[in-house]
């Protein structure tokens, strides 16, 4: 859980980072955008799984290219032994006591070069 939390500080650090970058270029923007998604469903089952996915995205526009950053924070309430397999996956139920496990999910970062040719 320490290697999470300290992926998910650099990354806070990155976009903080990228703001003064913002801030001395007259050209540059930079946007912050937050969601969240909220599931629940047997999915087959008898217990609730329940799934909260909370991603904060920062993104910063060049002249010439774009880089941006998203930091999610998951929270699943599910019996334990249960394995969530992807976004569109259906889960495998697992049968012990329900339990919660959260944290920062998988950091995704992107660039995007703009007037290539």
């Amino acid at each position: 859980m320490k290697v999470a939390s300290l992926v998910a500080l650099t990354a806070c650090l990155i976009m903080i980072h990228s703001v003064v970058l913002a801030a001395e270029s007259d050209d540059a923007r930079f946007t912050v955008s937050a969601a969240a998604e909220y599931t629940t469903g047997t999915y087959g089952g008898d217990a609730v799984i329940e799934d909260i996915y909370v991603p904060l995205s920062g993104t910063m526009d060049l002249r010439r290219f774009s880089l941006r950053l998203t930091v999610p924070y998951l929270s699943v309430r599910a019996p334990e032994g249960t394995i969530i397999v992807g976004p569109d996956g259906e889960p495998i139920r697992g049968t012990g006591d329900r339990s919660t496990n959260s944290g920062p999910g998988d950091i995704i970062a992107s660039t995007t070069v703009f007037d290539v040719v």
